[in-house]
C-alpha cells in the first residue's frame, strides 16, 4: 500500500493552490485503497471546509484511516470477483 497524504493548507501548496476543486477546502487527506494483492485501485480522501482549522492527524488517526482504506479495498475486491 502507499503512504497517507496530508495537506493541512491547500492554498499554500503550489500543486493545488490554483485548483478550482480545492477553492472551498482548507485541508486534504488521502489514503490509497489497495486490493489484497497490493495493487492500488482508488484513494480514500476527505477535505475540511474553508474557514476551518488546518487538519492535523495523530498517529492513531492515521492508522485508523489506513485500516479503513485497506478494508474498503477488501470489500471492493470481493465485489469485483462476483
Amino acid at each position: 500500500s502507499g503512504e497517507l497524504t496530508l495537506i493541512p493548507e491547500l492554498q499554500s501548496d503550489p500543486r493545488l493552490a490554483d485548483n478550482p476543486a480545492c477553492a472551498q477546502a482548507r485541508s486534504f487527506v488521502g489514503v490509497p485503497v489497495p486490493f489484497p494483492d497490493g495493487e492500488i485501485m482508488a484513494v480514500l480522501c476527505a477535505f475540511t471546509p474553508k474557514g476551518s482549522e488546518p487538519l492535523h492527524l495523530a498517529d492513531a488517526d492515521r492508522a485508523l484511516l489506513s485500516q479503513l482504506a485497506t478494508q474498503a479495498g477488501v470489500l471492493l475486491h470481493s465485489r469485483k470477483l462476483k
